[in-house]
């Protein structure tokens, strides 16, 4: 159940892993026995015709496809590497998300920093598109999410997170 358990948690935490005390504690298990049962994959890895196998990453443990298969693998994936976002991405993720459609001027007002390269890398990565002009002088853009966000963060409306409001006043709590 263990082996099953700590294979389950890799392939859900992809790439990134998960340490051996990030491991132990997700499993409530010493972190001997979650070492122990570590070693038991990566042999059943190694011995069978398997297309994936475990890597140690630093700490992290992390279940990944063979490299000798990803000619095969390619062929599925017609799209960039995965590249996390940075932390000035995420928020103003958050901000269109929350206020949309909205400015790159509000946005900047709202985060007080400037946020083209976020903007840039969200369009890029289509987690966000132009909604028009805004009908005012200069005609600003206008940013609104898109499907592929809505997709990426498995919901399937906006109405699934919680509001500007609610984010506001969450420290009252």
């Amino acid at each position: 159940m263990m082996r099953s358990a700590i294979e389950a948690l890799l392939y859900v935490v992809g790439e990134e892993g998960l340490t051996i005390a990030q491991l132990s504690a997700l499993l409530n298990a010493p972190q001997e026995a979650v070492q122990a049962e570590i070693g038991a994959l990566q042999t059943a890895y190694e011995d069978g015709d398997r297309g994936i196998h475990l890597v140690s990453l630093g700490a992290h443990i992390a279940l990944v496809t063979k490299p000798e298969l990803a000619p095969v693998v390619s062929r599925l994936a017609h799209v960039p590497r995965r590249m996390p976002l940075s932390q000035a991405a995420i928020e103003t993720l958050a901000v269109i998300i929350a206020k949309q459609p909205i400015t790159r001027v509000e946005i900047e007002h709202l985060r007080g920093v400037g946020c083209e390269k976020a903007l840039r890398k969200l369009l890029d990565k289509q987690l966000i598109e132009e909604a028009g002009r805004m009908d005012v002088i200069g005609r600003p853009v206008l940013y609104r999410t898109t499907q592929a966000l809505l997709r990426h963060l498995h919901i399937a409306s906006l109405d699934d997170l919680p509001s500007w409001e609610q984010l506001e006043h969450a420290d009252d709590d």
